[in-house]
């Protein structure tokens, strides 16, 4: 897994990406036009302390570990956790994200045609 560290990036991907909720994640992805897909992480500070948002984050890269297979390439993904995933395990992280993958419905990018 490949990750999004770039704060340009990171803010290009709010900025001009799609999103998609569930009650204990949000999902926003943008094409990046690379041969693989790159994944961020965030949990914001209503989520909790330090403690808590960093066991959000590593439920959440858990869960796109798990999932990775089904996650076509070429997208920037920020996944940004919610208050629920909380009190909740990795089993619920996993269907949240297979939520949000069937709903966010995020298909192969476009094939250039090469000469």
């Amino acid at each position: 897994m490949i990750s999004l560290r770039n704060r340009a990036d990171f803010e290009r991907v709010r900025r001009t990406g799609r999103s998609w909720t569930h009650p204990f994640a949000v999902l926003v992805a943008e094409l990046n036009n690379l041969p693989h897909s790159r994944f961020g992480f965030v949990a914001s500070r209503q989520v909790g302390n330090a403690v808590v948002r960093n066991r959000s984050k590593r439920i959440m890269r858990a869960a796109v570990r798990a999932t990775i297979t089904q996650f076509p390439a070429g997208w920037d993904v920020i996944l940004i956790a919610r208050n629920g995933l909380r009190q909740r395990g990795l089993a619920e992280a996993l269907v949240a994200l297979r939520h949000l993958l069937r709903t966010a419905a995020l298909r192969q990018p476009p094939a250039v045609a090469g000469n």
